[in-house]
């Protein structure tokens, strides 16, 4: 072979290389911008998910209208709003149901620790209500 031949396929040889690695950036920077929408997709889910769960919500709680942050009651938070101050008697005991909640469970009673996702009521016929009353043991 001569040195022009050599020359020839060499020559080849990195321009082949060079149009692989080019092809090789392409797809490089097309997968970062899939990425790029993926990851702003991402953020903006994350930021509807935060707008609810630090929005407050209005619940009605024995008869009253009452603004809760979030949108999740506990058992603990209704008993809180119903009877501010506490229980008037040691063997006070309160029992919690509510009605108007998100699914799976419209309606039930809530138990110490349990909790319940409130529905965001655009009116009060469409805001959960609460009836926290006090049971004496015996």
């Amino acid at each position: 072979m001569s040195g022009q031949n050599i020359s020839e396929t060499t020559d080849e040889k990195v321009i082949n290389e060079l149009q692989k690695v080019e092809h090789e950036l392409v797809d490089a920077v097309a997968a970062e911008r899939r990425a790029e929408v993926d990851i702003e997709k991402a953020e903006h889910h994350l930021e509807k998910i935060e707008e609810e769960l630090v929005r407050e919500s209005h619940i009605i709680v024995n008869g009253r209208t009452r603004t809760v942050e979030g949108r999740i009651v506990s058992y603990e938070e209704a008993v809180k709003l119903a009877f501010p101050s506490g229980p008037t008697r040691p063997d006070i005991r309160y029992t919690v149901t509510y009605r108007n909640a998100v699914k799976p469970h419209h309606m039930g009673e809530l138990d110490v620790g349990q909790r319940v996702t409130v529905k965001h009521g655009k009116n009060p016929l469409e805001e959960t209500v609460f009836n926290v009353t006090e049971t004496v043991l015996s």
